[in-house]
């Protein structure tokens, strides 16, 4: 258990949300692989190339999340000169993938260096922020040393990347404005981008597409950019008539669109899709579109959640990082992933152009999947250290959110009958457990209170805190693991048989605590067992009492009823006079 505790630290929240991606990636990469499919002939190659490289990318997240934070302010040293070294020979020796030249073949797998580069971009700002952090903000100096590095790999990239440049400048910028830079600095810098976005902006509305201009050096990705543009902006000027609209000349924009406008609240469940046949990409830059077609609303807003969460968390650690490096660090890291994100989710429903930014941890690719890993790995590294009791919480909500949508999905693919039985189950009942079921309900019942009955030591020594707790030989975590496990089994199995039966968990341990006037658990636990099996005999008769006639009341409704005047009878007597 310890090994695999210490393979696992840091933010237990970021790592529950890295599982869920890398389970949400093979999901839907496997159901978007058609066209992978149809060309390698097997429909398992587009599944365990992606479970390789999140198999691997998993032992990255390990090994780097090991290292302590400190000694990522030596990467920028080594990561820097290597990115731009990268992304200079990408320009003469890199291959050509979808008319982008972006990569560079090493034989095995395909590089991108601009996924290297901004990592590397990132530590060298957050090193900056970290080194000329006063009082009042950052130096003056701080701005320059900046600009004079992550421009260059901007240009270099926005060569034949210019959303991923983009992307990156956005970041710089958010981080500066976090860094405390002057802001007169900052309007400066945002007039230099705004006058030169301008000014390409221009070229591109004014320049034809047919013009030798775009024959030159570095301008092959405008041409591309220029149709993307006044495709977008034509759409919204105008409104297009069903017969007059070109969907071969905009297939990828119109078979996103279809797939989401198609799906329903739940959608069509995994392995379903109808669009991934006629998108290129959809495996990779359209992928939240397959998701929402796939599982409907509720599956977009889980992804969205997801990121949500991750900058949250990213926002936490930063606040409680004793030094600047780090925070800085854990915000540059979770700004990029969640702005690509979010690029990425705006491309999928309509309300951008189309940029190429795969979907941190879901989409498909080797690089992006091993970079951001490496991300992740960093983020908790900058987080074991500063792991919070509030961690639990956030983990309840999502696990929370999960279950909701899960059982949402099972109420609108039941049957008429299956859905009756599943209203009743959840009003409670327990007259619902059959001869048949209870020996091994009361076998099962009987086994879990065995193990907790073996924890009553524990509990009493918790009363006087964790330290000394440790102090008699209990080693604390451990205990609180298998008690929590416990009691997540006996409610679940009691709630799977019987329904969720509301108030009497809640009421029956304090009515013993106030009843028995005593903290040994030696004595609450059976007091605890008694009273709750009273409440509930007590409510299931009041709910089957003739007088409600055939139409018996549900056993949700009466256990408030009667366990709260109990609960408000018992406070009122041992109230501090």
């Amino acid at each position: 258990m310890n090994k695999i505790k210490n393979l696992f630290k840091g933010d237990p929240v970021i790592w529950i949300i890295y599982f869920f991606l890398c389970v949400i990636s093979l999901v839907e990469v496997y159901s978007a692989g058609s066209s992978l499919a149809y060309k390698n002939g097997s429909f398992w190659v587009p599944l365990t190339s992606q479970a390789m490289f999140l198999a691997v990318g998993t032992m990255v997240v390990i090994f780097f999340h090991s290292i302590p934070c400190r000694f990522f302010r030596a990467f920028p040293i080594f990561l820097y000169p290597v990115s731009v070294f990268s992304l200079l020979l990408v320009g003469v020796i890199g291959a050509t993938t979808n008319g982008a030249q972006r990569w560079i073949d090493l034989g095995i797998f395909q590089f991108q260096p601009s996924e290297l580069a901004k990592g590397a971009v990132i530590m060298s700002v957050a090193l900056i922020l970290a080194q000329t952090q006063r009082e009042n903000g950052a130096h003056k100096n701080a701005f320059k040393l900046i600009v004079g590095l992550a421009v260059p790999v901007v240009f270099l990239i926005a060569f034949d990347n210019i959303s991923t440049g983009a992307l990156l400048l956005g970041v710089v910028l958010l981080m500066m404005i976090i860094g405390r830079v002057p802001w007169n600095q900052i309007g400066k810098f945002l007039g230099f981008w705004a006058i030169l976005i301008a000014l390409v902006v221009a070229i591109v509305a004014v320049v034809p597409s047919d013009s030798a201009f775009y024959k030159l050096p570095g301008t092959g990705r405008m041409k591309t950019a220029k149709s993307r543009i006044e495709t977008k902006l034509n759409n919204n000027d105008r409104e297009i008539l069903p017969e007059d609209y070109d969907i071969d000349k905009n297939a990828q924009v119109a078979h996103a669109n279809i797939a989401i406008a198609s799906s329903n609240f739940v959608g069509k469940m995994p392995g379903n899709s109808v669009e991934r046949d006629f998108l290129s990409q959809a495996y990779s830059d359209f992928i939240y579109a397959i998701i929402i077609e796939e599982t409907g609303l509720w599956g977009g807003l889980l992804v969205v959640f997801l990121y949500v969460v991750l900058l949250y968390r990213a926002g936490r650690i930063a606040k409680r990082c004793e030094s600047n490096f780090p925070a800085f660090l854990a915000m540059g890291i979770a700004l990029l992933l969640v702005c690509q994100a979010v690029l990425n989710m705006l491309v999928a429903v309509g309300l951008f152009p189309v940029t190429g930014q795969p979907l941190p941890m879901i989409s498909r690719g080797g690089t992006s999947t091993l970079i951001n890993s490496f991300y992740i790995g960093v983020l908790l590294s900058v987080s074991r250290r500063l792991a919070s009791a509030t961690a639990v919480l956030l983990v309840g909500v999502m696990l929370s959110f999960m279950v909701s949508s899960v059982l949402a999905i099972l109420a609108h693919r039941a049957s008429a009958d299956g859905l009756r039985h599943y209203q009743l189950w959840l009003l409670g009942d327990c007259t619902s457990v059959s001869w048949l079921q209870l020996p091994l309900f009361a076998l099962a019942i009987s086994l879990l209170l065995l193990l907790t009955i073996r924890q009553l030591r524990v509990l009493d020594a918790w009363l006087l805190g964790d330290v000394y707790a440790q102090s008699l030989g209990i080693s604390v975590d451990r205990e609180r693991f298998r008690l929590l496990g416990v009691v997540g089994l006996l409610s679940a199995v009691v709630t799977a048989l019987c329904g969720p039966i509301a108030f009497v968990g809640l009421a029956a341990p304090h009515a013993a605590r106030l009843v028995s006037h005593q903290g040994a658990h030696q004595r609450l636990l059976p007091l605890t067992l008694l009273m709750g099996s009273a409440l509930l005999l007590f409510c299931q008769l009041v709910a089957r009492l003739p007088l409600w006639g055939e139409a018996q009341l549900p056993l949700n409704a009466v256990t408030p009823l009667v366990g709260a005047p109990i609960m408000v009878l018992l406070l009122l007597q041992h109230r501090p006079r």
